[in-house]
């Protein structure tokens, strides 16, 4: 019984994983496609120093896709983006998300309603963006630990 009851455990994990991991792939792929540029947690060394070369993976990773072994931390998007508050319906899922650059976009108020539970989100880069003074504030009351660059 026992052995029934943990593999009914491990096979839910899986599951839930698996949709995790494809939930992260469609957003990477929106940012992506919008000409942004997505950094996983491993891309980063001990002291929090960017790798730049990215390594492609191979093995499990290639079959699983890289959200079910890695968490998108940081995303880059610029004014080159077109139609920003729609890409960040997708990035409102990357919980893990510590730091998003949307310097020079086209952001509205309304964009950043899809940030509010982003309760990582330590920096938001809004330089250069059309958003208002009262959009970022009520952003700060829903994300009070990140630090917003305006």
């Amino acid at each position: 019984m026992a052995v029934i009851v943990l593999l009914g455990v491990g096979l839910g994990w899986f599951g839930w994983k698996l949709r995790e991991a494809e939930r992260q792939r469609k957003a990477v792929e929106a940012i992506e496609n919008a000409g942004g540029v997505v950094m996983y947690d491993y891309e980063f060394d001990e002291s929090g120093t960017p790798i730049w070369e990215r390594k492609r993976r191979a093995g499990p990773r290639k079959l699983l896709g890289e959200g079910f072994f890695a968490d998108v931390v940081v995303v880059w998007l610029d004014e080159r983006t077109k139609d920003c508050d729609v890409v960040l319906e997708h990035v409102k899922g990357l919980t893990n998300l510590q730091a998003l650059h949307l310097c020079g976009t086209q952001i509205t108020d309304r964009g950043l309603d899809n940030l509010k539970g982003l309760t990582n989100l330590e920096f938001l880069d809004l330089l250069g963006t059309q958003v208002t003074s009262e959009g970022i504030e009520e952003l700060r009351k829903a994300v009070p630990d990140c630090e917003i660059r305006h």
